[in-house]
């Protein structure tokens, strides 16, 4: 079932069983082609966070080709380190995708006793050239794309703007 977001708005009038499988709990970021959402996935039981393309059936088809690219490129980048992708499709007329819910702060918000700065940087340039190893340019990497979940671990998120590149 869907509950009010952060800003007390109605999470996006999204029905009840808006996608199957899942129940959305709270809007978690609005940006420019998504909105995420905190969701549990029913058959796992499993705290997820989905994406929707933010225009539904309204968005142009460059704005679907480019969610669906984000799609593919993720599939990709099972490497530590960078968000996984763990299931996606269609419904109600919405083009969605289910990842990994990271528990975090934003990279600029870790407090820097926590963490040695150069430590986290390093762990993000390792998961980045692994993309880049698979293809995979992120074109948007901001302390914000990036989560520090309770562990410590920094997670590289938000590869809408992503480019693909011939491997070789």
């Amino acid at each position: 079932s869907v509950v009010p977001s952060r800003s007390g708005l109605p999470a996006d009038g999204l029905p009840d069983g808006a996608i199957e499988g899942y129940d959305l709990l709270d809007e978690l970021h609005r940006g420019g082609q998504g909105v995420v959402y905190r969701a549990i996935q029913r058959s796992t039981n499993r705290t997820v966070a989905i994406k929707l393309l933010v225009h539904g059936a309204f968005a142009t088809a460059g704005e679907r080709r480019r969610f669906e690219r984000e799609v593919e490129l993720l599939a990709r980048l099972d490497v530590p380190g960078i968000v996984r992708i763990v299931d996606s499709g269609v419904s109600s007329g919405r083009w969605w995708f289910a990842m990994d819910y990271i528990d975090g702060v934003p990279l600029d918000r870790v407090p820097r006793e926590r963490r040695s700065v150069v430590e986290l940087v390093a762990r993000v340039a390792e998961a980045i050239h692994a993309a880049h190893l698979r293809g995979v340019i992120h074109r948007d990497l901001k302390p914000g794309n990036i989560l520090v979940d309770q562990r410590g671990q920094p997670h590289v998120l938000d590869f809408g703007l992503a480019h693909e590149r011939p491997i070789g």
